[in-house]
């Protein structure tokens, strides 16, 4: 069977011990590990303000693992996590081709090249008239008046 990459994020209980934190991300571990998957790359689970509260909680320890598992071997891991008390949200997605996904915050680092402004009406430089053509040209208009 084909293994695909997942992403899964989680949000812990926020009054929970280091060492009951820790805990519960080896048994994530293990657990997409009992189910045919490989842990690709972690993220231990911090601490983090929520912008809405989940479970009337203003923060939670947030954390991610990267995977890889059959696709069938999914819906039970989704179903498993759900009965985990201390998980009070995750979200697994499944990531295209393995790519790692291109944040927002790396694309305004790189360095754009700028564009040449094209001004949209070119008027042409007229020639500087001396002082005499000018007084000439004033006393014109001044005669015509």
């Amino acid at each position: 069977m084909e293994t695909i990459t997942y992403e899964l994020g989680y949000h812990l209980q926020p009054d929970m011990e280091e060492t009951e934190v820790r805990s519960s991300a080896q048994k994530l571990q293990e657990m997409i590990i009992r189910y045919d998957g490989s842990i690709v790359s972690s993220s231990e689970p911090k601490r983090t303000h929520l912008s809405y509260q989940i479970k009337h909680k203003n923060y939670a320890r947030f954390g991610t693992f990267d995977f890889t598992a059959p696709a069938d071997s999914i819906e039970k891991i989704n179903s498993e996590i759900k009965l985990q008390n201390h998980i009070i949200r995750h979200i697994i997605i499944k990531k295209e081709g393995g790519k790692e996904l291109k944040t927002l915050g790396i694309r305004r680092a790189a360095e754009m090249p700028l564009r040449q402004r094209q001004s949209i009406r070119e008027t042409p430089a007229e020639p500087a008239q001396s002082e005499q053509q000018i007084e000439k040209e004033l006393e014109k208009v001044i005669e015509g008046l």
